[in-house]
């Protein structure tokens, strides 16, 4: 599911995605009848820096933003903190100006479908769904894991370590690492970054 616009959609819409999110499902209840259904989904958002989305522009653009303070703290609190901590991947982008030739699409299909594989290997499922203490419990190798410890020390929310976590054992799988090193936390880290820095 993607949503682009995210801070744009109505906030209740917004925070009923964080139980599915989680368990895979979605509980119902009507009149005379309750029930789950299956909703294991993979959500992308896609949010602009402030309201008129020159925040951050490049020079090259000559763009400037105009929004004040005020409405760039109103708009980055539409989307909530427990729904932000249940999103794997948080990074800014950069306006796109020219483009470059990279990796072709088989090439990274590949390298995909074997890091799947190292994880259907190693607990029978993808890293995304193997239980949270499985993975917590599985040892990583070097200082990985007091990298991670640091981490939930300095973010203060064991959702994101599980997140980050999570990432690196990814990160490690497309590299044919057969567990996380230091550089893979880092990098999972990285890829956590808050949608909106302190200034909003």
């Amino acid at each position: 599911m993607f949503l682009d616009e995210a801070p744009e959609f109505p906030r209740n819409s917004l925070e009923a995605l964080r139980q599915p999110l989680e368990s895979g499902v979605v509980s119902l209840h009507r009149a005379g009848w309750s029930g789950e259904v299956p909703a294991n989904f993979q959500l992308l958002l896609a949010a602009n820096p402030c309201p008129c989305g020159y925040r951050h522009a490049p020079p090259r653009l000559h763009r400037h933003c105009t929004c004040p303070r005020t409405a760039i703290s109103s708009y980055a609190q539409r989307i909530s903190g427990p729904l932000l901590d249940r999103i794997d991947l948080r990074i800014r982008l950069q306006p796109v100006v020219g483009a470059e030739s990279g990796e072709s699409t088989a090439v990274v299909r590949a390298r995909v479908h074997a890091a799947r594989e190292r994880a259907q290997q190693r607990w029978g499922s993808t890293n995304a769904s193997i239980a949270v203490q499985t993975l917590m419990d599985h040892p990583m190798q070097g200082d990985a894991s007091e990298a991670l410890n640091g981490f939930l020390r300095e973010s203060g929310g064991m959702r994101s370590t599980h997140r980050v976590a999570r990432v690196a054992w990814t990160l490690a799988d497309l590299e044919g690492c057969d567990a996380p090193r230091t550089r893979h936390v880092r990098e999972a880290i990285e890829l956590h970054q808050p949608m909106w820095d302190e200034a909003t």
